[in-house]
């Protein structure tokens, strides 16, 4: 996915609680980059990106949120990288 024509990568989420699921409604991008630079996007960046891409955004969440809960065996999850490539 790309932001101004350029490739991000999604450092982190935040906002994942398994009793939302798979809703995931409060779920959002804590901190993302430029993969180009490594470049952080500003919070209005993210903001944009977010907009532009909800319902994939959303579906990372969502296996984010399977993911943390299968290795960690609790029902929140805190931050952990996933990469996006269009």
């Amino acid at each position: 996915m790309k932001l101004n024509e350029r490739e991000v990568e999604i450092v982190s989420f935040g906002g994942i609680d398994m009793r939302d699921y798979p809703e995931l409604c409060d779920a959002y991008i804590e901190n993302a980059r430029f993969t180009d630079t490594g470049e952080e996007l500003t919070e209005e960046q993210i903001d944009t990106f977010h907009e532009m891409y909800k319902c994939d955004v959303n579906g990372l969440a969502a296996i984010e949120a399977v993911e943390g809960m299968l290795e960690t065996g609790v029902d929140t999850l805190y931050s952990r990288a996933y990469t996006v490539h269009s």
